[in-house]
């Protein structure tokens, strides 16, 4: 179930509609930023004990060569800008695997206007070829990503997911090598 991607130009104008009023900061992650994942964390509920949580994010971002804070206009900071996701990034040699995480104030539109800005400027980064996985619940969110950004469809690796849950979803991009 392949769909024709489209032309780069019909991509560029999917892009400006999207970011006609504004787009999207993506910037390194400094220390401090942690307070954005400890709200994100009451607002879903999550409690844990700060020396936990610092040993947490101490262990998490160290698994990682990159780390970048996604901010944009949201209704929670009214008409000013304010983070709406991190992404973190493994590379492996010429492969470049980012990893995002959303907070729970970030629309769905934020979470598109976010994933298309990072890609979008990843494409320019020399960083060889992006890696995507997702799961299944994912998918239709990533084939629908190939209208703003060239992200192509690799495969489905069943039952693949290293946590066990459910099938790895693989999609590709080209950067600048």
């Amino acid at each position: 179930m392949t769909s024709k991607q489209p032309n780069s130009s019909e991509q560029q104008a999917y892009r400006e509609r999207l970011f006609r009023l504004s787009k999207p900061t993506i910037r390194k992650a400094e220390p401090g930023d942690e307070v954005w994942i400890r709200v994100n964390q009451k607002v879903l509920g999550i409690e844990m004990a700060d020396e936990d949580f610092k040993t947490l994010m101490q262990n998490t971002f160290s698994q990682y060569d990159e780390v970048l804070i996604i901010e944009d206009t949201n209704h929670r900071f009214g008409t000013e800008f304010g983070p709406i996701g991190i992404i973190a990034a493994i590379t492996k040699g010429s492969v470049y695997e980012p990893h995002a995480e959303w907070f729970a104030w970030a629309s769905p539109r934020n979470i598109l206007r976010g994933m298309v800005a990072y890609l979008q400027k990843s494409r320019y980064r020399p960083l060889g070829v992006l890696i995507v996985h997702c799961l299944s619940d994912s998918v239709v969110f990533f084939r629908r990503l190939k209208s703003y950004v060239p992200l192509n469809y690799v495969g489905k690796i069943p039952d693949g997911d290293p946590a066990g849950r459910g099938a790895d979803y693989i999609f590709y991009q080209r950067c600048r090598t």
